[in-house]
């Protein structure tokens, strides 16, 4: 079935949200080559690593606290898909997007996308951050050799990501081998520091 209109592309990607990994990112390099809005694919990504990913017991030991959706930067397009997914939950967690500007904010969050108009203080956000169990998500280029943990890149028509399983393992989390299989850099994932 075609889908015609932003709407319906959401609708279609959440619904998607319990798709095994596997297909989940296989159907999202499809949807990439025949999409338009990257934003649209960047925040289901963004969304659907959280279901992929562990956090230590006691930053999710209460079910009566949401997961954090940060967009930092002015990504307007991409914190405008992620909104789509407040009415879902992660793990029995409710969902709150929210966007940031200023560093003081910065470690209220659980999944954190950072925008490329964050560049110049990346290395600041990242130190910041770097302590607290928190999944960040960029398009930045280079983003996980600079500290971040999943970058995700535009190749030719599809949208694939790459992963620093060091920052990501340093921060506390955890990421399944069906993820990491996704990856890539699947076979240097854990070769990659974490500055």
């Amino acid at each position: 079935m075609l889908l015609k209109g932003a709407a319906h592309k959401i609708k279609w990607l959440i619904a998607s949200a319990a798709l095994p990994a596997s297909i989940l990112f296989s159907v999202y390099g499809y949807a990439a080559m025949h999409s338009d809005d990257a934003a649209t694919i960047k925040a289901a990504y963004v969304f659907n690593f959280s279901k992929l990913v562990s956090w230590p017991l006691d930053a999710t030991a209460s079910t009566d606290l949401p997961t954090r959706f940060c967009v930092f930067g002015d990504d307007r397009a991409v914190f405008k898909q992620l909104r789509a997914y407040a009415q879902q939950s992660v793990k029995n967690r409710s969902v709150t997007v929210s966007q940031y500007y200023s560093l003081q904010h910065a470690s209220s969050c659980d999944v954190m996308y950072i925008s490329q108009s964050e560049y110049r203080i990346l290395g600041e956000l990242l130190d910041t951050v770097r302590e607290f169990p928190i999944l960040t998500i960029s398009d930045i280029p280079e983003f996980i050799a600079l500290g971040g943990m999943l970058e995700l890149r535009q190749l030719g028509s599809k949208m694939q990501f790459l992963v620093n399983r060091q920052c990501v393992e340093r921060a506390g989390l955890g990421m399944g081998s069906e993820l990491l299989a996704l990856a890539l850099n699947r076979l240097q994932a854990a070769e990659l520091d974490c500055p």
